[in-house]
């Protein structure tokens, strides 16, 4: 059995920390753009309007 370093493991655990970091910051982009195009999906445009 191999003996593991105790800063392999903390080089494994700041890249799970990046990955989760990256995760949620995807996350959180994307309920914002969904949020901003909501409104828009909504909004009536009527005949006369100029778009």
């Amino acid at each position: 059995m191999t003996s593991v370093s105790p800063s392999d493991r903390e080089g494994h655990s700041s890249t799970q920390s990046s990955h989760r970091l990256l995760a949620y910051s995807d996350a959180l982009i994307s309920i914002i753009a969904t949020v901003m195009i909501l409104p828009v999906a909504h909004t009536k445009v009527e005949d006369n309007e100029v778009i």
